[in-house]
């Protein structure tokens, strides 16, 4: 039987540690329209989608922390998100523990190349970088 309390330790062991669990595409925004605590979960839902962990089975707790959100703003995005059929919610039996799995529902994605959205990124991140150097600003 599968142990919720090590779900969490569960998604960084299969993921990877030091995994990426989110990031926030553009198309997220102007193209979903997302914000706030719905953007960040919708983002770590989608980090597991496009990972190779498919579904999001962590704890609620975990969205918590990495939305920087409490536990009534992440049920309200997670009920929000599924009422705009961006995410799917499947109950899964282990034993007798019933648990609550996410998915993107890829239905609703606009059509995206991600290895083009990738570049663009890493190419605005280096054209940030080079002007930091050249005005003296270090990243800490």
């Amino acid at each position: 039987m599968f142990d919720f309390d090590t779900c969490d330790d569960y998604i960084a062991e299969k993921c990877g540690k030091g995994s990426r669990f989110m990031v926030i595409w553009e198309f997220m925004i102007d193209e979903l329209g997302l914000s706030g605590t719905e953007l960040s979960v919708y983002a770590v839902i989608f980090g597991m989608h496009k990972s190779y962990c498919d579904g999001f089975l962590g704890s609620r707790e975990f969205l918590q922390k990495w939305s920087c959100a409490g536990k009534t703003s992440v049920h309200n995005a997670l009920a929000s998100l599924e009422r705009k059929k961006l995410i799917r919610k499947e109950m899964r039996h282990y034993g007798r523990v019933q648990k609550a799995v996410y998915y993107i529902n890829t239905e609703a994605l606009p059509t995206l190349d991600m290895f083009a959205l990738e570049n663009r990124n890493r190419d605005n991140n280096r054209r940030i970088r080079q002007a930091e150097a050249k005005q003296g600003v270090s990243a800490s």
